[in-house]
């Protein structure tokens, strides 16, 4: 999908190589998720989706995830994902292990 005299020096060739070699990809994952019935279309952004919603789920904090994702900072990763991850949320707030009723009432 690159070309052989592709020049690592030039910024718009380099631009235009990983797009076209995005949408050939992104194209093929379309095409398996439609055979196998995914109510989604497929791509890397699911795939990148995918990988922060598990990641975070699974323990990873989110200056780790944003990091990886390569975002500017963990705002916009926060902006994405916090809002998505309602187990991790309640998972975190019982960590605190506080107490909100009175003992007599539980």
């Amino acid at each position: 999908m690159v070309k052989d005299e592709l020049s690592l020096n030039d910024a718009d060739s380099l631009y235009r190589a990983r797009n076209t070699a995005t949408k050939c990809v992104n194209q093929s994952l379309r095409v398996v998720g439609e055979k196998l019935n995914f109510p989604f279309p497929l791509s890397f952004h699911t795939a990148r989706h995918t990988f922060a919603v598990l990641a975070i789920n699974d323990g990873l904090t989110m200056t780790v995830v944003s990091r990886l994702l390569g975002h500017s900072s963990t705002d916009i990763t926060e902006k994405v994902y916090a809002r998505l991850l309602p187990q991790t949320l309640t998972a975190q707030v019982e960590k605190l292990n506080y107490t909100f009723m009175p003992e007599e009432l539980q």
